[in-house]
């Protein structure tokens, strides 16, 4: 297509430059930027720390306390289990104990019941010590 200038097939320097130069246009990278700034994602990161930590800490307190309840009630049986050995022991002790009992295992070994107790005493400077002694000698 020819230009044409005033009527005039003859064209103007100026306006030939101008149509030459052509204009790039340059794209510029528009970055959008996030809602949360990076000082608030450190605030958030430093929260979530301090909640993990305190619940670590809450579950190893309960870990702690579940363990120390256990060794309670291992101990509430073992005491319970003295004691029960404790009652039979306690039963057999005054099984034992009884007096005819002692008199029949002391006729069978031969010994013999004392008619009289006759207490002698001794006086010391120290202390005083008072004697029994059986009438059988």
């Amino acid at each position: 297509m020819v230009s044409y200038v005033h009527g005039s097939a003859a064209l103007d320097e100026r306006s030939r430059q101008q149509q030459r130069v052509i204009y790039r246009e340059k794209k510029k990278k528009v970055y959008k930027r996030s809602v949360v700034t990076p000082q608030e994602k450190l605030l958030w990161m430093f929260g979530v720390i301090v909640c993990v930590v305190v619940a670590g800490t809450i579950l190893f307190r309960y870990a702690q306390i579940y363990e120390i309840n256990t060794r309670i009630q291992q101990m509430e049986q073992e005491i319970r289990r003295i004691e029960l050995e404790n009652s039979t022991l306690k039963l057999e002790v005054a099984k034992l104990q009884d007096n005819k009992r002692l008199l029949e295992i002391s006729k069978e070994l031969g010994y013999v019941p004392a008619d009289s107790i006759t207490e002698i005493s001794l006086s010391s400077v120290e202390s005083d010590v008072s004697i029994a002694m059986s009438g059988q000698e």
